[in-house]
């Protein structure tokens, strides 16, 4: 499997309210969203008819990490344990229950043809 840098585009949208989006076409790694300062996360999954996709959302206290040796740690909700999303189809939403440094999607698996996304809002 290739690995790609997915880039992620985050707006302000409301006062200390921020939204991340990646949009994946390919398998990889999402870049790091820095969210230090702030302590509650929303994830939303978004995923094709058709095909199969995997998604995890991974959290780090690294600081500095886009390194090499930075650990990643799956992240888990206060219900449905790991956010762990596998044959994402409509879309789902989970609250995120750490509070790391860093929060970052890993698109493990993407179908050709077909484009996945994460949002996630953070306060």
């Amino acid at each position: 499997m290739a690995t790609y840098a997915i880039l992620g585009d985050t707006k302000a949208i409301a006062r200390g309210v921020y939204e991340t989006t990646w949009l994946a076409t390919v398998s990889g790694v999402g870049n790091p969203l820095n969210c230090s300062r702030l302590s509650e996360h929303t994830v939303q999954c978004v995923g094709p008819t058709g095909g199969t996709s995997r998604i995890i959302i991974r959290g780090s206290n690294d600081s500095v990490p886009s390194s090499a040796t930075a650990v990643w740690n799956v992240l888990s909700t206060p219900t449905d344990g790991n956010l762990d999303f596998t044959n994402v189809t409509g879309g789902l939403v989970k609250v995120v229950l750490e509070t790391p440094r860093s929060i970052q999607p890993q698109f493990e698996t993407v179908t050709t043809g077909k484009t996945l996304s994460v949002i996630i809002v953070s306060r």
